[in-house]
């Protein structure tokens, strides 16, 4: 049998995932291994941005061939990734992804879509500030004394698996009507249950089970527009310690995540109150 040498250089399809375990053609593994890191040392995670998933709407300007943010294809229920810029998926299959961390949190925006404030813990004393006032297109959002919106927000933080093996880490938030969507996922999750050597039962970790994530579309009266659709999808046998990693780093605060308003819905809308309310699009 022939030895290979360390040097040696390791011929593989020159199209590889960004996490892919193999090495291109033209690079050994010693220089690989030993340049690990170079040229990266000075950015932290606040040099980068975890893509947030969102549902795009009839109105959403990846939608529109006039607008400079179309993508070709994109239409109404389309997922899409606001960091590549790029839809996520498709139509029949959506994703599959392994959810590691949940947070509610209440989201501050500039009014009219102009820009993100802040985020704040789900007790924010803020919420007791709110009140429904109509923005520029008419809609009610929750609006603080400042002006600013303040919108209660479901963040899940997931890694989504591609049909390539590879893993992306993201964020799917889910807001205002998508809220109910949000408590039906989280209690699949909570209603796994495994059970040890001696029979007893014990709740796995978040990051145990897959899920596959598509969407549907919701009608209200004479309003209708794209939501989640979510169903379990087996275990993560694939990457669990990937997963428990990026638990670590969510649960540590060393992930930012790209914020952008979600379009929730393509229409006007008047108190979403209650879970079954037309959807707010700030």
């Amino acid at each position: 049998m022939t030895k290979t040498s360390k040097k040696e250089i390791i011929d593989v399809p020159a199209t590889i995932a960004a996490n892919s375990p193999v090495v291109p053609t033209g690079i050994s593994a010693e220089d690989l291994l030993a340049d690990s890191g170079s040229g990266s040392e000075n950015v932290t995670a606040q040099d980068m941005a975890i893509p947030i998933i969102s549902i795009l709407q009839a109105n959403s300007p990846q939608c529109k061939r006039s607008d400079p943010k179309y993508i070709e294809g994109a239409h109404e229920g389309c997922l899409y990734n606001n960091v590549t810029e790029s839809l996520e998926g498709d139509e029949e299959h959506g994703i599959t992804v392994v959810p590691c961390f949940f947070e509610k949190v209440f989201i501050e925006w500039k009014p009219n879509r102009g820009g993100f404030v802040a985020i704040h813990p789900a007790n924010t004393p803020l919420r007791d500030q709110i009140k429904m006032v109509k923005n520029s297109e008419g809609k009610d959002v929750p609006t603080l004394p400042s002006g600013n919106n303040l919108i209660e927000t479901d963040q899940h933080y997931v890694l989504v698996l591609k049909r390539d093996g590879s893993f992306e880490a993201a964020v799917i938030a889910m807001s205002s009507s998508a809220l109910r969507e949000s408590k039906k996922w989280n209690t699949f999750v909570e209603q796994v249950t495994l059970r040890d050597a001696n029979g007893k039962p014990f709740k796995p970790a978040r990051f145990y089970g897959k899920y596959k994530i598509t969407t549907k579309a919701r009608a209200k009266d004479s309003y209708s527009w794209a939501t989640w659709a979510i169903e379990p999808a087996g275990v993560n046998t694939t990457h669990y310690q990937e997963a428990k990693g990026f638990f670590s780093a969510v649960k540590g605060g060393s992930v930012r995540v790209k914020q952008e308003p979600l379009d929730d819905a393509p229409v006007s809308a008047t108190t979403a109150s209650k879970e079954d309310d037309i959807p707010l699009d700030i």
